[in-house]
């Protein structure tokens, strides 16, 4: 537990604005991370849910530190991402064709707008 109150379910957001995170499937290990501890997530149903967060209409920072200790075969994985329940992805970060980080923007009329950067 921190004096904020997160723990192994709950973190905490630290911009004011309130989404703060429901965590489920990852596990909270308090010697790892860079800062007192971290989840872990081993890839198979593990997330942190932060309730309807929408960039349409304002701005948004991203901002993740993490550390993989390997890479899926799969050709994406998902870092943080807006999941409407059947499958659309307004936009999401993570990690793309190994070694690209990619973010992506959906327009409303449906147009992807990928960027991808290096490792």
């Amino acid at each position: 537990d921190s004096s904020v109150g997160e723990n192994d379910s709950l973190v905490y957001d630290f911009s004011g604005s309130e989404n703060n995170g429901t965590v489920s499937g990852a596990v909270f290990d308090s010697s790892g991370g860079k800062f007192n501890g971290a989840f872990m997530f081993d890839g198979d149903s593990d997330w942190v849910d932060a309730g309807q967060l929408d960039i349409a209409t304002s701005a948004i920072t991203i901002s993740v530190w993490m550390n993989p200790t390997s890479r899926s075969a799969q050709s994406q994985q998902f870092i943080i991402t807006k999941d409407d329940g059947v499958g659309t992805r307004p936009w999401m970060l993570g990690l793309h064709t190994s070694p690209n980080i990619q973010f992506r923007l959906q327009t409303a009329s449906g147009t992807l707008n990928d960027i991808n950067c290096g490792e």
